[in-house]
């Protein structure tokens, strides 16, 4: 039933991929990848191959080759999109907020600090998002200038004390929130930290101190803070710039020959939607439902009860009960129950 369900999706499915003849796919019946070194066309061959094949993954090189189908060693490395993947512990839609946010984040990191101009968004469809860099002068860069990135965007490496000069025994000087890349980030994250919630640096930052602490850092100034070893305080916004959701600490960044899940695919685990966006600040779970509320009979294959992206699911092994067919498909594709004709 599944299959059938997915091969009906297939059929009415669009997929913004660039040059897609030039792209590797691999695809999943059991795992995430049963066969890969595959290569079509045209839009309509793949549509053709997922409507027949009805895979429960599918996913395509973020390279560009000459030959996408011959054997790595041999299909002609033309450069890859750099695509970064970013998730995290989710168990529901409540769960997602935090990575959702650490992909905002990113998003504005890579526009500010980079200059990246055209990103496609997606929802992987689980337990994150995907952003993919449209920009070519990004697709010749090799895996130690991915890796580069990726530490830059974690702070791996960088002593955030090197932000600051003490000019005399009181003065210290140090970034504004003007000022480009992460010393900018950092003095605006500064800001954003003693308006919501000041303890975090510094117990005597609430109310005026707070405000007067602000108004240095606007002019550079750092020094307007009563406390020991003031520089050491600071320490808790580097720890709050971290964006702590790139997973794998980015592997597949800067592996060039990785495969990423093809944008308006389903995923096999949730019966979601691979979710492209403009604008990740519109992101719902909803918008990634892939079938329709329409009610359909299911036979629960065990006892559960766990939180999930469509909120909390119960069930008991052997009843029977009539769903909605988007939670229908998404407790089978979770080995929960099974669709019955």
């Amino acid at each position: 039933m599944i299959a059938q369900l997915f091969s009906q999706y297939y059929e009415r499915a669009k997929f913004p991929i660039l040059s897609i003849e030039q792209r590797e796919f691999g695809a999943g019946w059991r795992s995430k990848i049963d066969k890969r070194h595959m290569s079509f066309f045209t839009e309509a061959e793949f549509r053709h191959f997922l409507v027949e094949e009805s895979p429960l993954y599918v996913s395509h090189s973020t390279a560009y080759y000459e030959k996408p189908s011959a054997p790595m060693g041999e299909k002609g490395w033309k450069g890859a999109d750099l695509v970064f993947d970013m998730d995290g512990d989710v168990t529901s839609e409540a769960s997602l907020k935090p990575v959702l946010d650490n992909t905002i984040e990113l998003r504005d990191l890579l526009r500010s600090d980079l200059g990246i101009k055209k990103m496609l968004f997606v929802f992987s469809g689980n337990r994150g998002f995907h952003i993919h860099v449209r920009d070519e002068e990004f697709r010749s860069l090799d895996g130690d200038a991915r890796k580069a990135i990726v530490e830059y965007v974690l702070g791996k490496g960088f002593d955030y004390r090197l932000l600051f000069n003490k000019g005399s025994s009181s003065l210290i000087e140090g970034p504004k929130p003007t000022d480009r890349g992460y010393r900018g980030r950092f003095a605006r994250k500064a800001i954003e930290m003693v308006k919501d919630n000041p303890s975090s640096i510094y117990k005597g930052l609430n109310g005026e101190a707070g405000q007067h602490f602000i108004s240095g850092i606007m002019e550079g100034v750092w020094s307007r803070i009563k406390a020991k070893e003031p520089i050491e305080r600071f320490s808790a916004i580097a720890k709050a710039l971290e964006i702590t959701s790139i997973a794998a600490d980015g592997a597949v960044t800067y592996d060039v020959k990785k495969l990423i899940r093809v944008p308006n695919s389903l995923h096999g685990s949730t019966g979601l939607r691979v979710l492209p966006m403009k604008n990740l600040e519109d992101f719902s779970v909803s918008k990634a439902l892939a079938f329709s509320e329409d009610k359909v009979k299911v036979r629960f294959t065990t006892t559960f009860s766990y939180e999930t992206l469509l909120g909390k699911l119960a069930g008991k092994e052997g009843e029977s009960q009539n769903l909605p067919l988007y939670v229908a498909v998404f407790l089978a594709c979770q080995g929960k129950a099974k669709i019955e004709p």
